[in-house]
């Protein structure tokens, strides 16, 4: 009977071990990461779509033209409050993200590099700022605790007021 008991226990514990490390896999999170920054701007909830920027993430040397003249803030809160004024401003016709990924390749140094082209719009009004094109782009996920991967670099995005 102990024996049994035993080897359900082993058997659980090895399914649940792939389990996670499947879900933990480079490819199935870059996807999640992107599929959730999309969401995010449907719903317009900037700190979900911040979420999806690692904690390590350096604003100030991807976004030179928007964190040049430091007030002192933290680069995240700036990010945040820039967001946040974003989102009020298409409250009513909420932005759009569409993402097409065209290669996910995990790195020797436990990131995962992923290209991708993204498109922001705005159903039936301009966006007040010119980005891209972002088209076969190449973004860096890292992990950020530790199942989810968050994007921690990317090539650099042209950006103008």
């Amino acid at each position: 009977m102990n024996r049994q008991r035993l080897l359900v226990a082993v058997v659980a514990v090895m399914i649940l071990s792939g389990v996670f490390l499947w879900h933990r896999g480079a490819e199935r999170q870059s996807r999640a990461c992107f599929a959730n920054l999309s969401a995010a701007f449907a719903a317009g909830r900037a700190s979900a779509i911040l979420g999806e920027v690692h904690s390590a993430y350096d604003f100030p040397a991807h976004w030179p033209q928007v964190f040049s003249e430091s007030d002192g803030t933290e680069p995240r809160v700036t990010a945040l409050r820039a967001l946040l004024y974003l989102c009020q401003l298409y409250r009513e016709t909420p932005l759009s993200l569409a993402v097409d990924i065209q290669s996910v390749e995990a790195q020797a140094d436990g990131t995962t590099a992923v290209i991708a082209t993204l498109n922001l719009s705005a159903s039936g009004r301009d966006l007040p700022f010119s980005l891209g094109p972002i088209h076969h782009h190449k973004f860096v996920l890292a992990r950020d605790g530790l199942v989810a991967m968050h994007i921690i670099s990317h090539d650099p995005i042209a950006f103008s007021r």
